[in-house]
Order: structure tokens, then C-alpha cells, then sequence
């Protein structure tokens, strides 16, 4: 008897209890209340007549009295969505009784005024012709699972964390709501990717990592906790930490991977902010240290000058020498300034270095315009100078008191260092591509050689030592810092003939 399977001989057991169902309601009462939430049967001849038992009702908060045997009494309680849904699957499952009619619905609960959330599924009958007449079908209550679901769903979406699952075999994925709020927020048909298509997702830097990492886990069963980056929308990557870990079937062999995706690009970028802050301190610091040490011997040069011409002022007094005394009055007056602009130019750079940056949109050159009156009239430049603009206009994101410093520091150097014999020409010019934009301020004068050019932006750092220059070794020194605030670079280079050409890359 053993040797039939249950589908060629019906256990004893079983028949007794169908019989049983038949002919004691009890038992059938016990049944239907004890495993499901409700039993119902519909006339499909007559669409209208559908019976429905007790607990059918009582699940949605209705007295089973007061409800009719119709198909209309409960029609308008579910929602109109998954009534469609129901509707559509009906007729799939009427066409193709391979179409399983099984799906989540909510009916509004009567005391509750909220949805119950049944699962509903449902047998079409067919006469003999392969018509159906009747269909039978029952209701289990999952409204606490899909409670459940919707407060997790909640919790993923606050805290930006999915969850998914990868069968080996089937190289089927199954991700949760998140995952697709994570990967992709665009797609509504809430598709799960294939692993190829998955692949294609992650940036192409990370996904050596990731593909090894899940492979290693394969033949392994390792978990993992990994970061990679992953397109989020079309010009959008964000950073996601995945962790993972296999489940191994009875002989030891991996089955699934499952595992969760958590949204860190917030924790990224605050990590590569606190770095950025952290090099850019280092640097503050070590610039601090460089100019400390040159700026002790440059101030000590300009106050023992004074110091020695105190004395021998006093010496002159003294002696009553008035005309070398008002002689070493007017050296003592330069070494002062000097003094004067050696703080005032370290002030700036303090300046420069530690105030936050109000970015606006600029037009360099119509403010390179403004600028050079300026400088003429504060330097009282009468002689004749060539400022040649070769652009009209170049739009940049900049802050307008540094940039205009920066400007300052270029064009008064260019003044200072012009060459004696010849008048002094300017030319700015602009250059834009893919990568960057470059503003080009070019002079005619003395100029720099390559291995000078290098070093020029050092603190303090003079080539041309007469005294019938002036300046304080800082001007372009002060220049660098006000370029790397906005994240610029700046290039010295030798003219093609004569002077210096500066170039700004934005």
C-alpha cells in the first residue's frame, strides 16, 4: 500500500475526513474558521450570486446578518486598484487555468475605518465544454504581515537602507522597495535587474571589487562589507556600503546570497570634506611656518635699520648735525613703511586664507577693466601703458574681493617689474575647452626665467633685489592662495620674448 504515492491511493484518513466535511457541518465550520478568513462562491452564470461565510464579513468588521449573498455587496468596499487587479487576473485565470488567481487585496474594515489587507485566491469551475460556471475561493487576513512590511518599508526609506536576495541558480534578484529608491529612483515598473544589468549599475571603477567580492563569497560562503558607487541618476552617483552573506543548502553549497544596501554618500562626502579640511590645514600650517620664519628675518631687516638710525639720529642731535639728522628722519620713514607694508601685506594673507568665500558670477575681464584706473591713479602711473584685451567678456564663479585682489597683486607686479627701456605692455586674453577655462594675463617686462617661474609664488621670494623696486615678496605668494581657495590653478611661464605670461586655470 506504501508503494502508491497519495495522488493513486487516498488515505484512509483523508477520505474519512472528506466525508466528515460532507456530512458534519461542525466539522466544515471548523475548517473554514480555523485556517482561513473567509470562504466564498460565485455563480458565474449568474454573476450576481455569490455566497460568502461569516467569517468572510467579520474579517472586514461586518455582522454577517445584516450582509447579502451578492456579489455587489462587497465590490464597492475593495480598493478600486486592486479591484482591477482582481478583475484582470479573473480573466487571465478563466483563459489559463495555469494563471494562478492569487493576489493582495484591501477592503475598507467597517470599525476600523482602514484597510484590510486579505490575500485572495480563487479556483475557476468548468462544465464539461470548458466553460466556467462557478469559482470557489477563500481569504486570509495578512494585515498584521503587511502592517509589518509598510512600518519596515518606512524604516529603509527613512534610514536609506534596502534589502535583496540573489538565488544562484535562477540568477533571480529580489529587492525591496528601497533597492529601487537606491538604484533606480526613475523606473517605475519596479522591475527587479537582471545580474547583468545590475552590473552595469555600479560605477566602472568599483566593479572589479564588487564581482570578486560577490565570487569569493560563491565558492567561499564569506560574508562581506563592501563600499562602491552606483548610478542614481543620469549624471548621479552615489555611495552605497553593501553588505552581504551566503545561505548553504544540506550538503554545503551556497544557495543564495542575501544581504542589505546602505545610502553613505552624506558619510562619504563628510569624509572627503573633514580630509579636504584636514590637507587644507596642513597646508595653512605649513604655508604658516615657511612665512613665520621668512617673515621674522624680513620685519627684523627694516627695525634694526631703524634701531641704527635712532642712534645715530641721536648722535646728530648730539652734535647738532640738523641736515644729515633730516636726511636719516626721510631713511627712517621708508624703513617704517616698509615695516608698514610688510604687516599690512601679512594681515591680507591672514585674510585671504581664513575668511569664508562669497562665490557670484563675475565678468573678469569687464572687472580687470575697472581695476587698472585704479591701480594708475593709487601709483600715480602717467607714463603711457598697452592694455590690449583680447576677450570681451569671461563669465567665472568667483569671490569678488579676493579675485580683485588677485588682480591687484598681478597688474601692480607687472608695473613694478616692467622693463625701463621699452613702455609697458599688457594683454589679457581667455581659453576655454571641455576641461577648463584659462584667463591669460601676459606683460612685456623683465620677466622670469623657467626654474624662477617655479618658485616665484613662495613666500617672500625675491629674483629682482633693487632697491629701486619695491615690494614685499608676498604679492604673489598671497596671488597662489587666493587661486587654491576657489580650487584654481595658477601657472607661471616665460613670454615668448620679453616678460611673463600668468595663467589662471578655472
Amino acid at each position: 500500500m506504501y508503494m502508491h504515492s497519495a495522488r493513486e491511493i487516498m488515505h484512509y484518513l483523508e477520505k474519512e475526513l472528506r466525508e466528515l466535511i460532507k456530512t458534519e457541518e461542525s466539522i466544515f465550520k471548523f475548517v473554514e474558521e480555523g485556517s482561513l478568513d473567509g470562504l466564498w462562491y460565485w455563480d458565474l452564470e449568474n454573476p450576481e450570486q455569490e455566497w460568502m461565510s461569516p467569517r468572510f464579513w467579520e474579517t472586514f468588521g461586518f455582522d454577517p446578518a445584516k450582509r447579502k449573498h451578492l456579489a455587489s455587496e462587497w465590490q464597492d468596499l475593495i480598493h478600486p486598484s486592486d479591484l482591477n487587479l482582481a478583475n484582470e487576473n479573473f480573466q487571465k485565470h478563466c483563459e489559463d487555468s495555469n494563471h494562478k488567481y492569487d493576489q493582495y487585496v484591501r477592503y475598507k474594515n467597517n470599525q476600523t475605518d482602514d484597510w484590510t489587507w486579505v490575500r485572495c485566491r480563487g479556483l475557476v469551475i468548468k462544465d464539461s465544454d470548458g466553460k466556467p460556471i462557478r469559482m470557489v475561493g477563500t481569504h486570509i487576513d495578512v494585515t498584521e504581515l503587511k502592517n509589518s512590511e509598510s512600518r519596515l518599508n518606512r524604516a529603509q526609506t527613512i534610514a536609506k537602507i534596502g534589502d535583496w536576495e540573489f538565488h544562484v541558480e535562477t540568477q533571480k534578484i529580489r529587492w525591496s522597495p528601497q533597492m529601487f529608491a537606491l538604484f533606480l529612483p526613475k523606473h517605475t515598473s519596479r522591475q527587479e535587474p537582471s545580474f547583468e544589468e545590475l552590473s552595469a549599475l555600479i560605477h566602472p571603477d568599483d566593479l572589479t571589487l564588487w564581482s570578486s567580492t560577490v565570487q569569493k563569497t560563491l565558492e567561499t560562503g564569506d560574508p562581506w562589507i563592501i563600499e562602491f558607487r552606483v548610478k542614481h541618476d543620469e549624471n548621479e552617483y552615489i555611495w552605497i556600503q553593501d553588505r552581504g552573506e551566503a545561505r548553504a543548502d544540506a550538503k554545503g553549497k551556497v544557495t543564495w546570497l542575501i544581504g542589505t544596501c546602505l545610502d553613505i554618500t552624506e558619510s562619504k562626502k563628510n569624509q572627503i570634506a573633514l580630509k579636504n579640511a584636514n590637507d587644507s590645514l596642513q597646508e595653512k600650517n605649513q604655508d604658516l611656518s615657511i612665512f613665520a620664519h621668512a617673515a621674522s628675518h624680513d620685519l627684523q631687516s627694516p627695525i634694526k635699520s631703524m634701531m641704527g638710525l635712532l642712534e645715530i639720529m641721536q648722535e646728530d642731535l648730539d652734535e647738532n648735525h640738523l641736515e644729515d639728522l633730516s636726511e636719516n628722519i626721510q631713511s627712517l620713514k621708508k624703513c617704517a613703511n616698509r615695516a608698514q607694508k610688510l604687516i599690512n601685506a601679512a594681515l591680507t594673507l591672514g585674510k585671504v586664507q581664513n575668511e569664508s568665500i562669497n562665490l557670484e558670477v563675475l565678468d573678469a575681464i569687464q572687472l580687470i577693466r575697472d581695476i587698472w584706473p585704479q591701480i594708475k591713479s593709487e601709483r600715480n602711473i602717467t607714463e603711457e601703458v598697452s592694455l590690449d584685451f583680447l576677450s570681451r567678456q569671461f563669465m567665472i564663479d568667483a569671490d569678488k574681493e579676493m579675485f580683485s585682489l588677485l588682480i591687484r597683486n598681478i597688474l601692480s607686479n607687472s608695473w613694478k617689474y616692467r622693463d625701463q627701456t621699452r613702455r609697458l605692455e599688457l594683454s589679457i586674453s581667455t581659453e576655454e575647452n571641455q576641461q577648463s577655462k584659462v584667463l591669460i594675463l601676459e606683460d612685456n617686462g623683465i620677466g622670469m626665467s623657467k626654474e624662477e617661474c617655479l618658485h616665484a609664488t613662495e613666500f617672500f621670494k625675491r629674483f629682482h633685489t633693487s632697491n629701486k623696486i619695491e615690494g614685499t615678496g608676498l604679492g604673489l605668494g598671497i596671488a597662489k592662495q587666493v587661486v587654491s581657495r576657489h580650487n584654481w590653478k595658477l601657472v607661471l611661464e616665460p613670454g615668448n620674448i620679453h616678460g611673463l605670461r600668468i595663467k589662471i586655470f578655472i
